[in-house]
């Protein structure tokens, strides 16, 4: 890499930059560089250098690392005065908080905490402000002493723009001299004071410190702590940065003086002996100086650069996707067990749905699975006779458990006077009620019957309507119908105030002709495997009255971050952030070098970025699903069993969470498997994919059109009398399933001899014989232009035996 090229002229001792920053080599194709003097880019230029040097050159703690080659102030010296400034600023720290006494010495620690003042800050700034003065003088003894060897041996300052005169040229001098460019500079014994005080401040300061720093108690020692950092930070984050700016921008933009070549103390001359043996058998020496090369040689070294870079990038996308698709994967798994959460949700079904749900046929029989299959189960939960092994023992019922119902208004449909008339039912009140939509949804108050009205019921009670944003529910997708997050509740507990209030309901007729869902919504808590069940059980009514079960059970470890293993589940999802910006911070370098708009040409970027996109929308739901988790918990906390804990909001986000993260794992998959394409097949394979895009768009278009139109033929001709084809989206499901195998032909049959046969046939004809020979008939088109063209592809196991074969060759050149 070419940062500058710097020319001086020794008389003038003016000095010419000229700025590249860029890279020179065989394999960026640069030959030939031609370089100018800009003004206005200098000055810019020349006070970003001097800054960049005089850090790496006169900022303490970074040139212990960074210490310049021709430096005479060596790593040891940087330390002991970085080791001297720390004690002094520790002492002048606790001279700011005075000697302690019995009186300000408390040694009681009532709990641990960490209190920040404005006072223990100025402290610190006041301390550091003292110390660089002296931290300075120390410095400077140090990098102005000259060396011992310089005042040994003889040796004369001149200036280099002193022209040598015939006398000097004439002279034969025996002896060794060395001529050094003149600097004012220290004897060579200051160094011994410069150590000496660096020495006694140090001990004195560190002294003084153990006695009296000892003495302190809990809170003073953390005051005293405080202000030494503060202190610190300031002298290594702002103090010495604003000295290197300060004197770079006053240099370069105010004095206009020029970058230094090097920072060498003196440049050094050895004239030879005239009997040094050695010195003239090197002079002797033929020195060889290769020619230029050729262009063959050059061509050939540019291939091999070439291969190196693109096996290097290769291993290196491969070990990072690789690492991370391991971080993902883990995420995925620590973020639920599902082998766990199968066995919760079973244990839940054999206790509460199975053998007892599907007797529910009635509106009366709700109450009686109420009564004999809920309230009980939950009665023996925690903290029931721990003595009975029974599976409701490993259980805790949070807060209490809810009973709701969604109603559509009295009259939501109309009974035409003419089909009263025609039926003789004209004389008769009857009353209609139509299926649940978004129209004919009651939302009223009622006075403890469906049948009076009010605006002045208590929100609690459960003749009111609450809405779903009030009670943080989401909407249920149910097999009628879509179903809201809100209706008419009642939340209780399970003792024996619940029996009674069952029987209440029950007379009052709170279920009846109106009511078009039911739900028994409850949330368990499993202390042994730390996994919350959010359970729903759902009784949907028809218009003629007809119930319809279904039950939803959602099992998952909520709460985070409690165990040790959880804290390490912490860690990664740490590292797969980090990853994430790691992976994003490559793709940002490929958009910026190839541009936006051929970026998202190729398939693999825009799967890269897709990926992206997913990574950080699962961080920012995890984010939410962690805040609504806190926030139940806290509610659980003030309001304990008094009250519904209503998880599904947080459900929710974790449920979306868990799509986006298994979505993701198959897109990082896809992305690994064509990194990890190290064989001729499978890169044949994504290069006939690439061919057939084109033509494969066309062939779906007609293959989804064709299967929407047997759809709507299969569901208007079989919704009537096949379960299957009841609604359009279930004969769509149907009928994809059917492009595989047939499924139970013999209901075809039964609905009609021959119509039922004729669309299952044609259907199998269309699809099968048809579209998916299309399919074949594209895929050999590709293979036959594809062996046409001659495509080659360069076989990347190959290439890598090549590289590691040229390897081990140049180790044993």
């Amino acid at each position: 890499f070419l940062s500058r090229i710097i020319i001086q002229d020794l008389q003038t001792k003016k000095v010419f930059n000229f700025y590249y920053d860029n890279w020179l080599g065989i394999q960026s194709g640069t030959a030939k560089v031609c370089l100018s003097i800009k003004s206005g880019y200098e000055l810019k230029q020349q006070f970003f250098l001097r800054t960049s040097q005089d850090l790496r050159r006169g900022h303490l703690w970074i040139s212990i690392i960074s210490k310049p080659p021709c430096s005479n102030f060596t790593r040891a010296q940087r330390l002991s005065c970085a080791l001297s400034l720390l004690f002094c600023t520790m002492l002048s720290c606790l001279m700011f908080h005075g000697i302690p006494t019995d009186e300000t010495i408390s040694s009681d620690v009532a709990s641990i905490q960490f209190e920040f003042s404005l006072k223990d800050f100025i402290i610190g700034l006041e301390s550091s402000i003292i110390m660089f003065p002296i931290n300075f003088a120390i410095i400077e003894l140090f990098v102005r002493s000259k060396t011992k060897q310089l005042h040994k041996e003889r040796y004369m300052e001149i200036d280099v723009n002193r022209q040598t005169t015939s006398d000097e040229k004439g002279s034969d001098k025996t002896d060794n001299e060395i001529v050094a460019v003149k600097r004012w500079m220290f004897p060579w014994w200051v160094i011994y004071i410069a150590w000496t005080t660096t020495i006694l401040t140090s001990l004195v300061s560190s002294y003084f410190v153990m006695l009296y720093g000892l003495k302190y108690g809990y809170y003073e020692s953390l005051n005293w702590l405080v202000s030494f950092l503060t202190a610190f930070v300031d002298d290594v984050f702002l103090m010495e940065p604003i000295n290197v700016v300060f004197f770079a921008m006053l240099f370069t933009f105010i004095l206009k003086r020029e970058i230094k070549i090097d920072s060498a103390p003196a440049l050094i001359v050895h004239k030879p002996e005239k009997n040094n043996t050695l010195l003239q058998k090197r002079s002797n020496t033929k020195t060889f100086i290769p020619g230029h090369a050729s262009k063959k040689d050059l061509k050939k070294a540019k291939q091999e650069l070439d291969l190196k870079e693109k096996i290097q990038t290769n291993l290196q996308d491969i070990i990072l996707y690789v690492f991370f698709t391991f971080m993902l994967l883990f995420v995925v798994h620590s973020h639920r067990p599902v082998e766990k959460c199968f066995m919760q949700s079973q244990d839940i079904n054999n206790i509460f749905i199975q053998n007892t749900l599907k007797h529910v046929k009635t509106r009366g029989d709700i109450w009686t699975y109420i009564n004999e299959s809920v309230i009980p189960p939950l009665s023996r939960t925690i903290p029931y006779d721990m003595s009975k092994k029974i599976p409701e023992n490993d259980f805790l019922l949070i807060g209490k458990f809810r009973l709701r119902q969604i109603r559509v208004k009295r009259d939501s449909c109309n009974f035409p006077d003419k089909l009263r008339k025609l039926f003789g039912l004209d004389h008769l009140d009857m009353k209609c009620t139509s299926t649940l939509n978004t129209v004919n949804d009651d939302n009223d108050n009622y006075n403890k019957s469906w049948q009076i009205q009010s605006q002045l019921v208590p929100a609690t009670d459960e003749w009111s309507f609450q809405n779903a944003w009030d009670l943080e529910s989401v909407p249920y997708l149910g097999e009628r119908a879509i179903y809201g997050g809100g209706g008419y509740l009642v939340d209780m507990n399970t003792g024996p105030s619940s029996i009674l209030k069952i029987s209440e309901l029950m007379l009052k007729s709170w279920i009846d002709t109106r009511t078009r869902a039911f739900f028994i919504e409850f949330v368990l808590y499993n202390p042994n495997v730390n996994m919350y069940s959010s359970v729903m059980i759902v009784f949907e009514y028809s218009s003629p009255g007809t119930v319809t079960t279904s039950f939803q059970i959602y099992t998952t470890p909520l709460s985070h971050y409690s165990t040790s293993k959880e804290i390490t589940s912490l860690v990664f999802e740490i590292v797969f952030f980090l990853l994430t910006i790691v992976v994003s911070y490559i793709e940002i370098k490929k958009i910026r070098l190839v541009g936006l708009k051929m970026y998202f040409k190729r398939f693999w970027n825009k799967l890269s970025m897709l990926m992206l996109i997913l990574c950080y929308t699962s961080m920012a739901i995890f984010i939410e699903r962690f805040r609504m988790i806190t926030h139940i918990i806290q509610q659980y906390r003030s309001d304990g069993k008094d009250s519904y804990i209503n998880f599904s909001l947080a459900i929710l986000w974790d449920c979306i969470l868990f799509y986006i993260l298994a979505l993701l794992t198959v897109i990082i998959m896809i992305k690994l498997l064509k990194l990890l394409m190290l064989n001729q097949k499978l890169k044949y394979l994504f290069s006939l994919m690439e061919h057939v895009k084109k033509p494969l768009k066309y062939f779906f278009f007609i293959y989804v059109i064709s299967l929407l139109a047997f759809a709507c033929c299969g569901h208007l001709l079989l919704g009537a009398s096949l379960a299957g084809y009841r609604s359009f989206g279930d004969s769509l499901m149907v009928l994809i399933e059917c492009t595989f195998r047939i499924v139970n032909y013999n209901q075809y049959l039964e609905f009609h001899p021959q119509l039922g046969p004729l669309f299952i046939l044609l259907f199998i004809f269309i699809f099968v014989f048809g579209l998916m020979n299309m399919f074949t008939v594209i895929v050999m088109n590709a293979q036959k232009s594809l062996r046409q063209k001659g495509v080659k592809h360069d076989d990347q196991l190959t290439l890598l035996i090549k590289y590691f074969v040229q390897s081990i060759r140049r180790m044993f050149r």
